[in-house]
């Protein structure tokens, strides 16, 4: 029984150091590239699951067999070493058939796929809850990693890393493993590619009954420097989604913060005042540098101008239609059409956002 003890650790212990190098690969079909387990250590979990089974039956089956002690002999221990031996074996045996039925398909559906506009990960702990969860480029402000110290009893400090990507109204933390380590680059890559090459606006021609905007091209501009004295601009009441009273994030010393909309210039441009970093400080900025929070109400089916998209292949790149936004509809161009999901560019504003069907309609002739 100390001979299987022994192979069950070793065989433990090799699959752990096989499972180590190269657990990611990375493999790339036009502009997605996505990050999974390598067949090497998904072979090298199914080994340690089958392993851990096998033997634990074997020292199972073992300590049954093992003989009673002889009548007359006194009080012995081989039973209570039978009966470690058998638990032992039966633990081992459960750890194995769980790795197999959990761990291994985990391991086999887990990826995390980067497009050029979105991100999608698949990395949940059991593979029957491992859903798709998608973020799109243009609702994140910022793609890092967070170190945390954690504590530990009688070994000082361990450091624990995570994932962090920030949107205008949420947080999204995940702790680091071997997929999202080698995803990292390649998202932060993409997610900045995407922020500048969505610098300008095309024109759009209004939609009749609903306020004109004002969405010439523009030119990106530093935060925080007034291009023109108060005085020489043209206070309008809204440009597209900016409209004073509206929650924005803005980039302030290299992060983003909370702000509220105080005007609206029809030289693309607006009053701010920041309140995330409880500074209260005024400031006129370029409007392509904010990022409206995202619509606390959404549409309801029937409502709404216009009709209801019901088929998306009606749908076409360069396309105006009208899209949600906090009770209002304001007219959006189409980027790009995909699955269930329709790529805008709302008036005035520099990046794209991916928007499901709901939150458009298409505008009456």
């Amino acid at each position: 029984m100390g001979r299987l003890r022994r192979l069950a650790a070793g065989s433990v212990v090799l699959g752990s150091v096989l499972v180590a190098p190269g657990c990611a690969q990375v493999s790339r079909t036009g502009d997605t590239t996505v990050i999974s387990h390598s067949w090497v250590s998904l072979l090298a979990i199914f080994v340690i699951g089958v392993s851990m089974v096998v033997f634990g039956v074997g020292i199972t089956k073992e300590s049954m067999e093992a003989p009673a002690p002889k009548k007359g002999a006194g009080k012995s221990k081989a039973k209570p070493r039978r009966s470690t031996g058998t638990y032992f074996g039966v633990g081992l045996t459960i750890a194995g058939l769980l790795i197999l039925v959990l761990g291994v398909p985990s391991a086999y559906v887990a990826s995390v796929t980067v497009h050029p506009d979105r991100v999608v990960f698949r990395d949940a702990l059991f593979w029957w809850a491992n859903e798709p969860r998608q973020f799109d480029y243009a609702n994140l402000t910022g793609v890092d990693i967070e170190v945390v110290e954690m504590p530990i009893k009688r070994r000082g400090r361990k450091d624990k890393e995570y994932l962090v990507l920030t949107g205008t109204l949420s947080q999204d933390r995940r702790e680091m493993n071997s997929l999202l380590r080698a995803a990292h680059p390649v998202l932060l890559n993409a997610w900045r590619q995407y922020r500048e090459g969505n610098a300008n606006i095309a024109a759009a021609e209004p939609v009749p009954g609903l306020p004109a905007s004002t969405t010439h091209p523009v030119q990106p501009a530093p935060v925080e420097v007034m291009a023109e004295p108060p005085g020489k601009l043209t206070s309008v009441e809204s440009i597209g989604r900016f409209r004073p009273g509206v929650s924005v994030m803005v980039p302030r010393n290299g992060t983003y913060v909370r702000a509220e909309v105080l005007e609206v210039f029809q030289e693309q441009q607006i009053r701010i005042r920041y309140d995330g970093d409880r500074s209260n400080d005024v400031a006129i900025i370029p409007l392509v540098d904010a990022i409206p929070a995202a619509s606390s109400r959404l549409p309801g089916p029937g409502e709404g101008p216009g009709r209801e998209i019901t088929d998306i292949s009606e749908v076409r790149p360069g396309m105006t239609l009208l899209g949600h936004y906090e009770g209002r509809w304001h007219e959006v161009e189409v980027i790009d059409v995909s699955e269930r999901r329709i790529t805008i560019r709302w008036p005035g504003e520099r990046f794209r956002q991916r928007t499901p069907l709901s939150w458009l309609r298409i505008p009456k002739e």
